[in-house]
């Protein structure tokens, strides 16, 4: 059974992410957008980033990008790779409740990923269920911990830079720390 551990978790909570940042610089200064999106509309993907940071666009992809791939792999690629079912299903289990609030936060722009996780968790057999249970039990615990300190610290190193910042700036501190 493949492990889902706290950091993987915070890592791939794309919902709570984009809350962090929004609450850091507000919602309007972040541009969300996804790398299907880059594969499929290369000159929109890019054309979205300029005008959100005020940029001159449109921009046209010259044409020589348009097909090139940088850094593929065609010995991966070549090779259809299914992943197992249990698979498949262990991390839709993990990450249906946190792609739903991404997909709420997103305004349904994730809907389709919602869609496949619950079908997915939808074909949940019992013992899946209990070495899901089993898994998350034996190899969370140490690491969970071992996470959780090291984001303490990181807070509090950001924090206190922040206030060495506005101080060097002449900015009063903020009542929010």
């Amino acid at each position: 059974m493949v492990t889902s551990t706290p950091r993987n978790r915070l890592s791939s909570d794309y919902c709570r992410t984009i809350e962090i940042w929004s609450n850091a610089f507000g919602r309007d200064a972040l541009h969300v957008d996804f790398f299907d999106r880059l594969q499929d509309d290369a000159e929109g993907y890019i054309n979205g980033i300029l005008g959100h940071i005020g940029a001159a666009s449109p921009w046209t992809l010259p044409p020589k990008f348009i097909r090139k791939k940088v850094h593929a792999t065609t010995a991966l690629v070549r090779h259809e790779r299914q992943i197992p079912e249990v698979v498949r299903w262990y991390f839709a289990d993990r990450l249906l409740e946190s792609t739903e609030r991404l997909n709420d936060l997103l305004e349904g722009r994730v809907s389709k990923w919602v869609d496949e996780m619950r079908a997915i968790r939808s074909k949940t057999r019992l013992n899946w269920r209990i070495l899901g249970e089993i898994n998350r039990i034996l190899f969370s615990m140490p690491e969970r911990l071992a996470y959780e300190s090291y984001h303490a610290i990181l807070d509090a190193r950001l924090w206190l830079r922040w206030q060495q910042f506005q101080s060097a700036n002449g900015l009063a501190p903020s009542m929010n720390g």
